[in-house]
């Protein structure tokens, strides 16, 4: 069923998809334009470089080691739209919650703020051990985990 809410989350993701693909063409482009200056001058900074740009004061590094610091910065942006997609399957979920509650005869509490999935689902009676394929159960318990790993920003669990 083609609900308000599940439109909303759709739009709310396609929103990060295309964020997420400018992002990595900006990268992209940087590192496929500058490839050359940055191998003839290795030890420039930034700072003498980049003197059109208004914060290079804020990015003062040589321009062989700009490489790994786009890296390092891509893979931020990645994990912090990673939380924030998260985030917004769970606000989807409090929402369809909230429209079952407001819409039906089930006697339903205000929504989680914590483990939304797992309450959502037990509040309105689905047993994810057999109501619910194993596998999308395990694709959700994969997406928390990177999640709470990319929030503790415990390297060794990201992927």
């Amino acid at each position: 069923m083609r609900t308000k809410q599940l439109c909303d989350f759709e739009t709310k993701i396609s929103e990060i998809n295309n964020h997420l693909s400018h992002t990595v063409f900006v990268f992209k482009q940087f590192s496929i334009d500058n490839n050359k200056m940055t191998a003839k001058q290795p030890d420039e900074l930034t700072t003498k470089v980049y003197t059109e740009n208004e914060f290079v004061k804020q990015f003062n590094v040589k321009l062989r080691d700009i490489g790994e610091q786009a890296d390092k910065s891509l893979d931020y942006i990645l994990d912090t739209l990673f939380v924030f997609t998260n985030t917004q399957f769970e606000v989807y979920l409090k929402e369809v919650y909230l429209f079952a509650k407001n819409n039906s005869q089930l006697n339903l509490a205000e929504p989680p703020e914590t483990k939304v999935y797992e309450t959502i689902l037990q509040r309105i009676g689905i047993d994810t051990e057999t109501e619910i394929d194993n596998l999308l159960v395990s694709t959700y318990d994969y997406f928390r985990f990177r999640r709470n790993a990319i929030m503790h920003r415990d390297k060794t669990k990201r992927l």
